[in-house]
């Protein structure tokens, strides 16, 4: 998962299913955190503008009354979402996190909302990161959370802001819940860049005990609504094993990557 997230390349990385802590999201914001070689990331994957690491901004998705604790691996633990930002990024060019919060769905389910004022062209992004319901079933569920992710989004703005929204959405391309985001104005950066949908950003080919056996499909997206912002590059990236071991993955789903260009 480190390597991955040196990897990117990112200014901004949205994540979803995190353990807060020093289990995982600690270990996550500086490329050599730790003495366990296994946690260390390769020099030669970590370039100069993001060897500060990252900031994180975590928001728990369980309500203070729950307890997860309906999981058939005892062992498991899941806090919340996260994200991460370049300290390299918010330190140059007076970019400046305006605020952050957090609409709590359900007792399990949440979004997050980071202002950024952009230095370069002191216009606001709201950076959007959430992760909706898993049920196949219940896409009937996904897209009354996604309205309510919709609606707190307007809420907040003010003229000329933009919105970048980033997540696990659980739905498949053209569901009801992707027709609904599009019809509100947002534009799927993947889809933008190379005219389709990637074939699918889940599963990766991770191996383990108790892992996600639904099926194939994409369900993760980037997408964007704004004057003067556009998406020139979409890959996907996380999709490569541990070099030591075939089974290994940093993660069941891969990354969306997307670089913008965002006018003044």
């Amino acid at each position: 998962m480190k390597q991955n997230v040196y990897s990117l390349d990112a200014d901004i990385i949205g994540l979803q299913e995190v353990v807060f802590g020093a289990e995982q999201l600690d270990e996550l914001q500086y490329p050599e955190q730790t003495d366990d070689i296994q946690h260390q990331v390769r020099h030669n994957l970590v370039l100069e503008k993001r060897s500060e690491g990252y900031s994180a901004i975590s928001h728990s998705v369980q309500l203070p009354i729950f307890k997860y604790n309906n999981n058939p691996d005892r062992n498991a633990k899941l806090d919340g979402n996260a994200t991460l930002l370049c300290r390299q990024f918010l330190g140059s060019d007076l970019n400046q996190i305006e605020k952050e919060d957090c609409l709590q769905m359900s007792a399990f389910r949440n979004a997050q909302r980071i202002v950024i004022r952009l230095g370069q062209t002191a216009r606001r992004l709201h950076f959007i990161n959430t992760h909706l319901h898993h049920v196949i079933e219940d896409e009937h569920v996904r897209l009354e959370q996604m309205k309510s992710i919709l609606y707190w989004v307007e809420l907040g703005l003010q003229d000329d802001d933009i919105v970048v929204m980033v997540g696990d959405l659980n739905a498949i391309v053209g569901s009801l819940t992707y027709q609904f985001i599009c019809q509100q104005g947002y534009t799927s950066s993947f889809l933008d860049v190379n005219g389709f949908e990637p074939k699918f950003t889940f599963p990766t080919g991770l191996q383990a005990e108790f892992m996600d056996t639904d099926p194939p499909g994409t369900f993760d997206y980037i997408f964007y609504k704004g004057r003067g912002i556009r998406p020139i590059k979409s890959v996907i990236k996380g999709d490569q094993p541990s070099e030591n071991d075939q089974t290994i993955y940093g993660s069941d789903h891969m990354a969306v990557v997307t670089e913008f260009i965002i006018q003044p």
